[in-house]
C-alpha cells in the first residue's frame, strides 16, 4: 500500500476508526503480550493501542509493508522484526508466538481456512487471539 492508498484508507476508515474501533482495539488489543505477532500491519494502526510494557517481541507480516510503517515500528519497539509474507505460509515453528493479532485482514487472503489453520499452529497452547474481523464466514 503506498503513501496515497494508505491516506485514502485512512480517511475512508476514520468515521469507522472513530466510532467504533479505537473501542475494540483499545479494549482487546491491549491485552496483546509475550511474544506476538501481527498479522497484515497494514498502515500500523495498531501499534498505538499495544502495551509495549507488556511485548516481549513483535513480528509482523503482510504482503507489502511500508518502509515509513517499518521505521515508525522500529522506533517504538526494541525487539521488532517485519516480514512480507502471507498468512497463508507462515516461516515460523509451531507454537511460537504467545499472542497473535489481526484487524480487518481476512477480507483479502485468498484461502482463510488454510491461513487460520497456520494461525493455529503458530499460537501457543496457553496463547491469546486477538481480532477484529468485517467479514462472515461461509
Amino acid at each position: 500500500m503506498g503513501f496515497i492508498s494508505s491516506l485514502t484508507y485512512n480517511l475512508f476508515m476514520f468515521p469507522f476508526e472513530k466510532a467504533i474501533l479505537h473501542t475494540f482495539r483499545k479494549k482487546y488489543v491491549s491485552q496483546a503480550f509475550g511474544d506476538v505477532l501481527e498479522i497484515g500491519i497494514g498502515t500500523g494502526v495498531n501499534s498505538r493501542y499495544l502495551k509495549k510494557s507488556s511485548i516481549d517481541s513483535l513480528t509482523v507480516i503482510d504482503t507489502s509493508i511500508r518502509d515509513d510503517v517499518v521505521r515508525s515500528m522500529e522506533k517504538q519497539f526494541t525487539n521488532f522484526s517485519y516480514l512480507e509474507k502471507s498468512v497463508e505460509d507462515l516461516p515460523f515453528s509451531d507454537n511460537s508466538f504467545d499472542t497473535i493479532v489481526f484487524t480487518l485482514v481476512f477480507c483479502s487472503v485468498a484461502n482463510p481456512g488454510k491461513g487460520l489453520a497456520e494461525i493455529r499452529r503458530v499460537l501457543r497452547d496457553d496463547g491469546k487471539l486477538i481480532f477484529i474481523e468485517h467479514v462472515r464466514p461461509e
